[in-house]
């Protein structure tokens, strides 16, 4: 902190008191600890305990409270794409991000001062929420209201992850890949395929991967699949498929919510 940077450490995962271990007991560290989907302190194995400032998302794979047949973990970029994790070491770097947002915001702050405001706007936690002690609250990275509309765009990740070498690629013929994402605010959405590949694509939900909303296929619309629906919050699946014999090859697949 002395040469101007904010040390966010993570707590560790031996569901012990973090004043026992380092670096999470280190003075003048920021330590996290790791919350599930309800915002609960995970308990089976997150550290706890004075040492902790905050409480951050860390995912719990035995869990699935969303509902979306997948485990409550931390998506998070693998070689040959994307797989699921929990731990402190998911929850630091949330802490990490909205820190750096923080600074990035008012470049005058000093690390005491990013530190107090993170533990000033966290959300507070309940005995039930947090039986041990777990810090101010969980992270919040964003007060004062809802955030401003705009567009999202994002690449999807494939659930459940890919072998190695073949996300956003069909390979042979009559191959399907599957994707989820989850909507917050009703609004209208458009799922779009990018790139040269044939594919047809089809949309289910909310909450259900048997519920069909749309099919489309990108004949006649420079190779893209797209399909623009009013959809309400819950969790979304797109599958995607082989759509003809030269169909086979890499695509990209967004999400953008309409002005």
């Amino acid at each position: 902190m002395a040469a101007g940077a904010l040390v966010v450490i993570a707590a560790g995962n031996d569901a012990v008191d973090a004043a026992s271990v380092t670096p999470a007991s280190c003075d003048e560290g920021f330590t996290v600890a790791a919350s599930d989907y309800r915002g609960h302190l995970v308990t089976r194995y997150s550290n706890f305990g004075p040492d902790v400032k905050i409480l951050a998302p860390g995912g719990d794979l035995r869990r699935d409270d969303n509902g979306d047949s997948q485990p409550d973990g931390v998506l998070s970029m693998v070689k040959g794409g994307y797989a699921y994790f929990n731990g402190t070491s998911m929850a630091a770097p949330h802490v990490a991000g909205v820190a750096a947002l923080i600074f990035a915001e008012d470049p005058s702050m000093i690390p005491g001062q990013v530190m107090a405001r993170l533990m000033n706007d966290a959300t507070p936690r309940t005995s039930t929420q947090c039986p041990k002690p777990c810090g101010a609250g969980l992270l919040t990275a964003f007060k004062g209201g809802p955030p401003p509309e705009t567009p999202v765009s994002i690449k999807l990740p494939i659930i459940p992850p890919p072998p190695p070498a073949t996300g956003g690629t069909l390979t042979q013929p009559n191959q399907k890949l599957s994707y989820s994402f989850d909507v917050v605010q009703a609004a209208k959405y458009t799922v779009e395929t990018h790139g040269t590949t044939d594919v047809f694509m089809s949309l289910f939900g909310p909450n259900s991967a048997a519920r069909l909303i749309e099919e489309d296929d990108d004949d006649g619309e420079s190779s893209n699949a797209k399909i623009t629906q009013q959809l309400a919050p819950g969790s979304y699946h797109v599958q995607v498929r082989h759509y003809s014999p030269a169909g086979t090859g890499e695509f990209t697949i967004t999400v953008q919510q309409e002005r």
